[in-house]
């Protein structure tokens, strides 16, 4: 007898509502059974998030953005999560996958793989306008020139947005900005969830003119 498989948007729902519907609890040696239980809390909301990632770039007869699912295979195995953001895209990169020390504002080496992707995918779509957004957790700023989240995540937009313009990326199409720790992935309860949040959005927007 064939038995039904559940729809990713059905997991969607049950994963969501697992994670919403745990309570919230602050266990900051993450032992015991209430640090197993709050783990798995942080575990479900990045899941979340991965879920609605590749729901959104799966077949559907009303999605006309065809950016998303070109993204998702360009920056497949990068370490970049690509999610929409209406008829443009956001990329969402770890602030620990291309800075080496936060303290110094010093990139990785390593990070210009990620660099050369976004360069060529922003030189490939050249009618969008780019957005870097830095964002952190709860944890205080560690750059002394920094002293809060908010002038930290400015300065990691900045810098990452000169990582861009040394891969020939016009500054004049990028727009740079920061949150601070007001816009989280998940809770911060946990150093899994504090390194998620830490990140730098690159959003591809296009410009108001392009729909009229």
């Amino acid at each position: 007898m064939r038995v039904a498989r559940p729809s990713p948007r059905l997991l969607l729902g049950v994963v969501g509502c697992l994670a919403a519907c745990a309570p919230v609890h602050r266990y900051p040696d993450g032992t015991g059974i209430e640090g197993q239980l709050e783990r798995e809390v942080v575990a479900l909301n990045l899941k979340v998030q991965e879920l609605e990632a590749s729901l959104s770039h799966a077949p559907s007869s009303t999605r006309q953005n065809s950016l998303v699912p070109e993204l998702v295979q360009v920056f497949s195995g990068s370490g970049v999560l690509v999610s929409p953001y209406g008829d443009g895209a956001r990329l969402t990169v770890p602030v620990q996958l291309v800075y080496a020390d936060v303290a110094s504002l010093r990139l990785r080496s390593e990070g210009t793989m990620v660099f050369d992707l976004l360069a060529t995918a922003i030189g490939k779509h050249s009618a969008y306008d780019v957005h870097v957004v830095g964002h952190w957790s709860d944890r205080p700023s560690p750059h002394r020139d920094s002293p809060t989240r908010l002038h930290l995540t400015m300065e990691l937009a900045r810098v990452f947005a000169m990582g861009l313009a040394d891969h020939d990326v016009p500054m004049s199409r990028v727009l740079v900005a920061g949150h601070g720790e007001t816009a989280p992935l998940t809770s911060n309860d946990l150093p899994k969830g504090q390194d998620a949040n830490e990140r730098i959005d690159v959003v591809l927007t296009l410009p108001p003119e392009t729909f009229e």
